[in-house]
């Protein structure tokens, strides 16, 4: 079950960026809520992304499919990513997967 999926200096995403299916407030679209007992919370079964053209939803989906490739075919050490493609608009970070913080 996935929870949080977490993007970061991937595509447009520079700083960290969260897509959680976490139920935050309201009790709207009660059908599509179940309880966790692994998060002791409400979850989404599903979810819609949407937003202006260019604002990242398809590296968004490009990340999540990195995951589950990275998930199904584990990678040998120093081997890399074909499915990675950092921030274009920083070119120093495409030596650091993941900024230091």
């Amino acid at each position: 079950m996935i929870v949080d999926v977490y993007v970061e200096n991937c595509g447009p995403f520079k700083d960290r960026t969260c897509l959680s299916m976490l139920k935050i407030k309201g009790s709207e679209l009660s059908d599509n809520l179940f309880h966790s007992d692994a998060v002791n919370n409400e979850l989404m079964r599903s979810a819609v992304i949407f937003g202006p053209n260019a604002s990242g939803k398809t590296w968004l989906i490009r990340a999540i499919q990195g995951i589950r490739i990275m998930v199904s075919s584990p990678m040998l050490p120093n081997m890399p990513m074909s499915t990675y493609d950092p921030f274009r608009l920083f070119p120093k970070q495409k030596m650091h997967p993941r900024s230091s913080r």
